[in-house]
């Protein structure tokens, strides 16, 4: 079975036929440039971002399907602390995608029959609660010590991040985070948001942005638009992938210091920062029209 054409059909069967071409051009150069050449040793970080309404779900389920194609069998989709969002999540996951065992949060017996015989979906909300009960089903079970995991992460930019950080901790929600994708072989983990500057504080990215632009370069790759809207970044695409190796050092932002004022100027300079350096990395690849 091919879970991408599969995938496409259906977009195109009810009337999205541009949508389908988008997802179609998207999932297959982030399969045929990254995922394709994925060794299965090591664990991934990439960064999805693009602005609200500008297609990022349609593009997410064609990454997750490009991916089952290329042998990732077990996939994460995590959504916002939201009962609504996360069942209107799991819902459309079973409407759009055929061939998987897909389970919500209270299907861990589901998980646990289904064995991997067919590629999992779990949809998740980023609570403690949950993450803690599934790092312990995934620990439990044994099913990732062989394999691959794949994790989306929408809206990465909430709750998702080490809100600790500066004291030398880890909050509940990246701790539990870290256990699932670290009881894995591999694994990618894909963070999506249409407001990366958090993100980009707060982990590998900003040192290699700082450190290693030309390897940066050739792993900055645009996609398809599906909405025109204003970009936060002057004169970019709507969505934007960034994929690299969890391999740097950590960063982490500056201590607090005693004046209050002093700390949030040293913060807005730092995002102003980050926002000129992605401005100019991303500029220099070609604008998919």
């Amino acid at each position: 079975m091919n879970y991408l054409k599969t995938y496409l059909k259906t977009i195109a069967d009810r009337g999205n036929v541009d949508l389908a071409h988008s997802i179609e051009q998207t999932a297959t150069e982030i399969g045929d440039r990254y995922i394709q050449d994925f060794n299965f040793c090591e664990h991934r970080i990439g960064l999805l971002f693009g602005n609200v309404q500008s297609g990022k779900t349609g593009q997410m389920f064609g990454t997750i399907t490009k991916a089952t194609d290329l042998g990732f069998p077990a996939f994460v989709l995590l959504t916002t602390d939201n009962i609504v969002l996360q069942q209107q999540t799991f819902e459309r996951v079973q409407n759009d995608l055929t061939g998987y065992c897909i389970c919500g949060e209270n299907d861990s017996g589901l998980f646990i029959q289904n064995a991997l015989m067919k590629p999992v979906i779990i949809v998740l909300k980023k609570n403690s609660r949950i993450l803690r009960l599934w790092a312990n089903v995934f620990a439990s079970t044994g099913f990732m010590k062989g394999n691959p995991l794949f994790i989306v992460d929408d809206e990465a930019d909430a709750a998702s991040l080490n809100t600790l950080i500066n004291r030398n901790k880890k909050s509940s929600i990246n701790k539990y985070l870290d256990n699932i994708k670290n009881g894995a072989s591999s694994s990618i983990y894909l963070q999506v948001t249409g407001t990366p500057q958090a993100i980009l504080l707060q982990t590998q990215v900003l040192h290699r942005l700082q450190k290693q632009e030309p390897q940066l370069q050739n792993r900055l790759i645009p996609l398809p638009v599906a909405t025109k809207h204003q970009s936060a970044f002057t004169e970019l695409p709507s969505i934007r992938l960034l994929l690299l190796p969890m391999k740097s050092k950590k960063y982490r932002m500056p201590s607090t210091t005693t004046s209050q004022t002093k700390s949030m100027l040293k913060s807005q300079s730092q995002i102003l920062q980050v926002a000129n350096t992605v401005t100019k990395q991303i500029s220099r690849c070609p604008t998919t029209k």
